[in-house]
């Protein structure tokens, strides 16, 4: 059986227009701090989704996670969800507690509602 959790990532950006504002705020005007400010956020926002995808893609070459796959006779067992100002990852749930470990200082979160966790059965052969 395998047991699907999801996770909130969290990037350090809302909205071209409202960040840069921000930036002009926390540099008192400035427009060249400010700039630099906001160039340091999309820097850290473009590492963190190669490093996840980096982090993803060693996952999905792994043998676990081949193993699955063919026992659920899936290509993909991850699932991306993305909308306005939310992104969150869903897959096996051993993947999804590394991911959060391996990212909580970046912003990754497990995803906690009232819904419980998916558990989807392994085919027996």
């Amino acid at each position: 059986m395998s047991k699907i959790s999801h996770a909130d990532v969290y990037m350090p950006y809302y909205k071209q227009g409202d960040d840069l504002h921000s930036c002009l705020e926390q540099t008192n005007g400035d427009p060249i701090k400010a700039f630099r400010l906001h160039a340091e956020y999309m820097h850290s926002a473009a590492k963190l989704s190669e490093d996840i995808a980096d982090f993803l893609e060693k996952y999905q070459n792994s043998d676990a996670c081949v193993a699955v796959a063919n026992a659920l006779q899936e290509k993909n067992l991850i699932e991306v969800s993305a909308d306005t100002h939310h992104i969150s990852i869903s897959a096996d749930s051993d993947l999804i507690l590394q991911l959060v470990e391996r990212f909580k200082d970046a912003g990754v979160s497990l995803y906690e509602d009232e819904f419980e966790d998916e558990v989807f059965e392994e085919e027996e052969e």
